[in-house]
């Protein structure tokens, strides 16, 4: 099921499962983030980001799936795990982002094609080693 909320700012898609399936997917704490934002404040690719370490959690709890699967910010992120030793609940972002990262690529919803092709390269390489 799928909420629609609405303000002048647009329209926003709400799926309570997407929560639920990250979380399987990553195996993290999610619903432990209280917005102290001191991952995104320690992130150094935070600036590059469309959507921020801390909003990126806060949009998984409100099942905004479409736009953070959508987000540049999770293919930004270089996975430095800076975010997961600053914060005080033991949240590992970066397993969080690659969770999102492949369900972007499972289901096709993944915009940025020049970082999309970058990653996809990357891996290939690493597999390959």
């Amino acid at each position: 099921m799928v909420l629609e909320v609405s303000d002048q700012a647009g329209t926003l898609a709400l799926d309570p499962a997407f929560l639920a399936r990250i979380k399987e997917m990553c195996q993290e704490p999610l619903d432990l983030c209280y917005q102290c934002q001191k991952c995104s404040s320690g992130c150094p690719a935070a600036q590059f980001m469309n959507i921020h370490p801390n909003q990126l959690i806060r949009y998984l709890q409100y099942g905004a799936k479409d736009l953070v699967l959508r987000s540049e910010g999770i293919w930004i992120c270089s996975s430095c795990e800076t975010c997961g030793l600053r914060c005080p609940n033991g949240i590992n972002l970066a397993r969080v982002m690659d969770a999102c990262r492949q369900m972007a690529l499972e289901e096709k919803k993944a915009t940025a094609r020049r970082i999309v092709v970058f990653h996809k390269v990357f891996l290939d390489t690493v597999r390959t080693q």
